[in-house]
């Protein structure tokens, strides 16, 4: 795989999975636990990936320590951080990793650690826009996904991981914990930018999402 040593990665993984009922980065769709499989695209592509975690903190790193499917070379570019104070809301945890991101970094991608099926084709055209284009500080893949029923039309919809500029990291770190991402970075140049992934909008809250998931990924074998 090729490695942008510019792009630096984040990903979210230190809710209390509430929805769930059962701690989401350990739930395994196709013998994969759902963690593992939103680090391996980004770890393919960025020098560095920052994991935030905050609840069950141990057993976060437990999981990514023992985990067979990433290489001793891919968990070398793995920097695990505590949140304690992760109840703060996800933008805390934004913030800890934006805190650790390297000075070198130009780009940074940020996802919660429940989007298990981005491709690592929408990590590279999501690089290739940013290069493209100078102007814009906020990427976000959109994607055409099905309707809400069989009988809706499509619809285009925008999802994760979002790429933004290390130029406006400051500006994200002084606002406070109980503000939103996806409103702070309204007040940013946007790009949205056009993939064929679906796994963008596939984020997985509860029981009805993983039963989803699991259909998604049974298609995707076939």
């Amino acid at each position: 795989m090729t490695e942008h040593k510019k792009f630096e990665g984040i990903i979210l993984a230190a809710g209390l999975s509430t929805r769930m009922n059962e701690w989401k980065p350990k739930i395994e769709i196709g013998d994969v636990p759902i963690l593992i499989r939103t680090i391996v695209p980004m770890v393919n592509i960025c020098s560095r990936v920052s994991i935030v975690g905050g609840h069950n903190y141990s057993a976060l790193s437990g999981l990514i320590e023992s985990t067979a499917i990433l290489s001793e070379e891919q968990k070398s570019k793995i920097n695990l951080i505590e949140n304690k104070n992760f109840i703060n809301g996800m933008l805390s945890s934004v913030k800890y990793g934006l805190q650790n991101i390297s000075g070198e970094s130009e780009g940074i991608f940020i996802t919660p650690g429940d989007v298990p099926f981005v491709l690592f084709s929408t990590y590279q055209k999501l690089i290739s826009f940013f290069m493209e284009d100078d102007q814009a500080e906020v990427f976000i893949p959109v994607a055409l996904i099905d309707g809400d029923s069989p009988d809706s039309a499509p619809k285009v919809a925008g999802g994760h991981p979002v790429l933004i500029r290390s130029s406006i990291m400051n500006h994200i770190l002084h606002n406070n914990d109980d503000e939103n991402l996806k409103d702070i970075l309204l007040g940013f140049k946007q790009k949205y930018c056009t993939v064929s992934d679906k796994g963008i909008c596939m984020d997985i809250d509860n029981f009805s999402d993983l039963q989803a998931a699991k259909s998604y990924m049974e298609n995707l074998k076939n």
